[in-house]
């Protein structure tokens, strides 16, 4: 009985040194703040940037610079993926206001999700957010597609991500 006890006390202490198995994936939606907080360390890569035109006014995607990231758990943690300029007056195509926004790429409960930020709140969340898993990482620099709606195609990591509106 006193080697059990013993064990048990052993496994609580390095537990409580060590702390608990942490998850590759966020419990819940990142606020606007948190996002705001993580772009402001994030270096934009010019050289992957990608633009296209609706309705004759421009929207671009610059990538973040991602090299660092070597991990699933990294991206399933969260990251600024990038930054969305738009000068599209009609929001039914592009669903964000004109303006500059931070992209960030999270697995929330075993989903993924892609959000952009302004001026520390969530103005939206894309919908038909895609991940592809692949076995090597992709290339960084970003897609822009505009057919009957746009999206952006961004490789983080091993992961291909696809987001976009209208």
């Amino acid at each position: 009985m006193a080697t059990k006890s013993m064990i048990l006390l052993v496994t609580v202490v390095v537990l409580g040194l060590i702390g608990p198995p942490a998850l590759a994936e966020l419990k819940a939606p990142p606020t606007g703040k948190e996002i705001a907080v993580r772009a402001k360390k994030v270096r934009l890569q010019r050289q992957g940037a990608a633009a296209g035109e609706i309705g004759k006014r421009r929207i671009a995607f610059t990538p973040s610079a991602l090299s660092h990231v070597k991990s699933d758990r990294e991206v399933e943690d969260g990251l600024v993926i990038g930054r969305l300029d738009t000068k599209v007056t009609d929001r039914g195509e592009v669903n964000l206001a004109p303006g500059n926004y931070n992209v960030f790429l999270a697995k929330v409960s075993g989903e993924w999700h892609v959000y952009a930020e302004a001026n520390g709140k969530v103005a939206h969340e894309f919908t038909g957010v895609t991940v592809e898993k692949g076995k090597e990482p992709g290339p960084t620099k970003a897609v822009f597609h505009h057919e009957g709606k746009w999206w952006v195609k961004i490789c983080v990591w091993v992961f291909c991500v696809s987001f976009g509106g209208g």
